[in-house]
């Protein structure tokens, strides 16, 4: 092969991320250049400041602390890690304006579909399968809404996803600097959002498994990766420390257990909504005036109360767990898309919906062919979509682990997705796309390898077959 040969092979895949980058980059900028105009051209009301990390922010540029109160005494939070908030609060000073935030968080969010196109690339050697994630990430909707609101999804998501990226060239190589670099992208995002705050243990377990024969390797990696966390995590665990006596990342680990999980089990179990509950609960057993009671210093008293409680109703605690499940893998999040447009829904559901049509399927029958003349069907034609998705998900998943060149990556990738799926298992019913939303590039790899299996054994039965003969199914 002569030299441009050589030149034109090496550009093609640089040339085919500049592309998918930047079609996420107009897709998100057009839908928010939408959001923009409907606000009246108001940049925090487009940008919109949800969880309290505007909240946060603008403490912070005021010299109030690491606080979400928006009056004194501005008492220390202990709900949000620090990463994201600086990042506002860091583009605000520098740029004296939010419009520097959002623009990098734009470019950020551009950045996922490549990335998944890049970790797509890793895990199947199926050439079709990375343009498909790269365009199914892109145009997601939910996933467009989220590249432009103040929240820490698209910020936590490229951190996680490139460390998941460089472990995954570390898998190739085993060499320690690329495990590093690895292990840094995890503890940042760990900072952004603590879901990932127990990775290092599925991390450690896969590297002894790949350097199973050289067990010294295999410690001194394992002992790179819990250093470079510690290094990372460390400042904020004393913060906590010094102000809660609670070395903790976040409350959330007692918080939404006994805030949401309990009230989930209550409406599984009374057969009431997820709101009527909450109320019920705090009001009553929960004694509990507001979720923000709950802070990192009396943590423990609700955790174990949690515990105790969740322990003495183990069918309600079923019922909540299967359906969060369920739910983490077909919800589509289009109903908040409809709303950041303007376009409010003028039905919401107490309860989800596949338990609503076991329970009454005429009722909810009806209720469905009211949502085929309202702007509800997009959120129908999401719900369907995820979970066709979710379908050749499961048909992906089975014949990546049946390959074997590709089993060790594939049961990697799907711990991965497993770990999400059972971490979010703690929030019941408030389950949504977000708790989804950073595995989604993992979740549409398995998808879109299940789909392209499943039509190249059914065009190769075809093709095969006589004219004018019926394929017989296969006999066990």
């Amino acid at each position: 092969m002569d030299d441009s040969g050589t030149l034109h092979k090496e550009r093609s895949p640089r040339a085919v991320l500049w592309w998918v980058f930047a079609f996420a980059l107009f897709v998100q900028t057009v839908f928010f250049c939408i959001v923009f105009t409907r606000s009246n051209l108001n940049l925090l009301e487009a940008f919109s400041g949800f969880d309290g990390y505007y909240q946060i922010s603008e403490n912070l540029l005021s010299g109030n602390g690491f606080s979400r109160d928006i009056t004194p005494p501005f008492l220390p939070d202990s709900v949000r890690t620090p990463l994201y908030p600086l990042f506002l609060a860091g583009f605000a000073v520098l740029f004296k304006s939010y419009w520097a935030a959002l623009i990098v968080q734009l470019l950020l969010g551009s950045l996922i579909p490549v990335l998944g196109y890049r970790i797509a690339r890793e895990i199947t050697p199926q050439k079709w399968i990375a343009p498909i994630v790269a365009i199914a990430l892109a145009i997601e909707p939910f996933s467009v809404h989220l590249s432009s609101t103040i929240r820490n999804e698209t910020f936590f998501t490229v951190l996680f996803l490139s460390g998941v990226f460089f472990f995954l060239r570390y898998w190739r190589n085993e060499h320690w600097l690329t495990l590093a670099g690895s292990s840094l992208f995890f503890a940042l995002a760990t900072l952004v959002r603590p879901t990932t705050q127990y990775l290092p243990v599925l991390l450690v377990a896969t590297i002894f498994c790949l350097s199973r024969r050289y067990i010294t390797r295999a410690i001194r990696h394992s002992l790179l990766v819990g250093a470079v966390f510690l290094l990372v995590l460390a400042p904020w665990m004393i913060r906590n420390t010094l102000v809660f006596q609670n070395s903790a990342l976040s409350v959330q680990y007692a918080s939404v257990p006994f805030g949401y999980l309990i009230p989930s089990v209550i409406s599984f179990e009374k057969k009431i909504g997820f709101e009527e509950a909450k109320r019920e609960f705090y009001a009553g057993e929960g004694n509990l005036k507001s979720f923000e009671d709950i802070n990192l210093t009396n943590a423990t008293y609700y955790k174990n109360r949690a515990i105790a409680f969740l322990l003495s109703h183990p069918f309600g605690l079923m019922q909540s767990v299967g359906t969060t499940l369920l739910t983490f893998f077909t919800h589509d999040g289009n109903v908040e898309v409809l709303a950041r447009i303007g376009i409010e829904p003028e039905v919401r559901l107490e309860r989800p919906a596949f338990i609503m049509l076991m329970e009454s399927p005429s009722q909810m029958l009806a209720l469905l062919r009211t949502f085929l003349f309202s702007p509800m069907l997009f959120v129908v034609l999401g719900r369907l979509a995820w979970i066709v998705i979710f379908l050749c998900f499961c048909v992906g998943a089975l014949a990546s682990i049946r390959t074997p060149e590709q089993r060790g990556k594939g049961v990697f990738m799907l711990l991965l997705i497993l770990y999400f799926a059972l971490t979010t298992v703690a929030v019941g019913l408030s389950v949504n796309a977000r708790f989804r939303y950073p595995v989604n590039a993992l979740i549409l790899t398995f998808a879109a390898y299940g789909a392209v299996s499943m039509i190249q054994k059914y065009t190769a039965a075809h093709a095969s077959a006589p004219a004018g003969a019926k394929i017989q199914p296969e006999r066990r």
